[in-house]
């Protein structure tokens, strides 16, 4: 939430998913209100970028792909959160996919998505 006013969005910001080969729209909707005592509890702008991100990509993966994190990865290998299909969750070692995230707060010349996809 932090984040998404820090760029001037509101509850109920629509947003684009690209997932495999489908396209889809989204909202992200909330009712809680970003006051100074939230923006306090995130003031690292680094981790509530990251935490953001992830929240997010966490909460679409069972809706886009049946997957749910079963494990968080070590840091410093390219992968955040090993992934399980949910019927095969409670399994340990059973990683049927991994995730990456990367979050950008602003989009610049320098800090684009497709720069982010073609580093990682």
């Amino acid at each position: 939430m932090v984040c998404l006013d820090d760029q001037g969005h509101t509850a109920g910001v629509e947003f684009a998913i690209e997932f495999i080969a489908d396209h889809i729209d989204a909202e992200i909707d909330w009712d809680s209100e970003v006051n100074e005592h939230l923006r306090h509890a995130y003031v690292d702008r680094e981790k509530r970028v990251d935490n953001g991100a992830c929240a997010l990509a966490l909460m679409l993966m069972p809706e886009l792909g049946g997957l749910v994190a079963v494990e968080i990865s070590t840091k410093g290998n390219g992968i955040d959160y090993y992934l399980s299909t949910i019927e095969e969750s409670h399994l340990i070692f059973n990683h049927s996919a991994v995730l990456e995230v990367s979050g950008i707060q602003a989009e610049t010349a320098d800090n684009t998505i497709t720069r982010r996809i073609n580093k990682k």
